[in-house]
């Protein structure tokens, strides 16, 4: 049995079986598959690293970190001070977690809930910079016409 994930257009191909569970699938939680071998310690390794990679910037700056989250808009002002200091300790806490193989499931399960509200950020914020140019558009468009 294989499985196959897609991460920024590249494929990283893991062989599964009947050694480590972990969860696939948000519509079916308990559908329970395996996964061991070279490549699956490579891939977990691999992503625990990047998390931590990714918080230590966070961590050695946080206001600037919290400035980044604030201009979103997506979230009020104390919700953005709150995201900004939780956030890098959870990505460092998981992707340690994952790096060293403790709690896989659980690690794995909290940097894919982060990767998904990351993600909804991400078309949150590009839905209000297409709903701006279109407003200014308008805008531009009605200026012209008085």
């Amino acid at each position: 049995m294989e499985l196959w994930i897609i991460f920024w257009g590249t494929s990283v191909k893991l062989v599964l079986t009947k050694k480590t569970y972990i969860i696939i699938g948000i519509d079916d939680w308990e559908k329970l598959i395996s996964a061991s071998g070279k490549n699956y310690y490579l891939v977990r390794i691999s992503f625990g690293a990047l998390f931590i990679y990714a918080s230590l910037d966070k961590l050695a700056f946080p206001q600037q970190f919290i400035e980044i989250v604030s201009n979103y808009q997506i979230l009020p002002e104390f919700a953005s001070k709150i995201v900004g200091f939780i956030l890098p300790l959870g990505e460092l806490i998981l992707g340690t977690l994952l790096l060293v193989g403790l709690y896989v499931e659980v690690a794995s399960g909290g940097l894919v809930v982060l990767t998904i509200f990351f993600t909804i950020a991400l078309i949150l914020r590009l839905f209000q910079e297409i709903y701006l140019i279109v407003a200014v558009s308008l805008l531009h468009q009605i200026a012209r016409r008085i």
